[in-house]
């Protein structure tokens, strides 16, 4: 039994044949929430001319990447997954 649920887990659990608490169970979720990806995102909407567009998508992906590395990200590791144009 891992987790802050993990409080909840009766020592004898009907059906198991035994119940196992390993080191620091009670923070696990937390340890998988300090080692998560995290990201970071750009919603905007431009109006351009054709000559402009290449501008403008490298000034978004770039605040993208700098949002990212704010919130944790590695700046070495951050990936640009998507870009939506309408």
């Amino acid at each position: 039994a891992v987790g802050g649920g993990s409080i909840l887990v009766p020592e004898d659990l009907a059906g198991a044949s035994r119940v196992v608490r390993p080191d620091h169970f009670a923070v696990a979720n937390a340890i998988g929430a300090a080692i998560a990806q995290v990201g970071g995102e750009v919603d905007r909407v431009y109006s351009v001319v054709p000559q402009q567009r290449d501008t403008v998508l490298d000034e978004a992906r770039q605040e993208a990447v700098d949002r990212a590395v704010t919130a944790g990200a590695r700046p070495g590791s951050v990936e640009i997954v998507d870009i939506e144009e309408v």
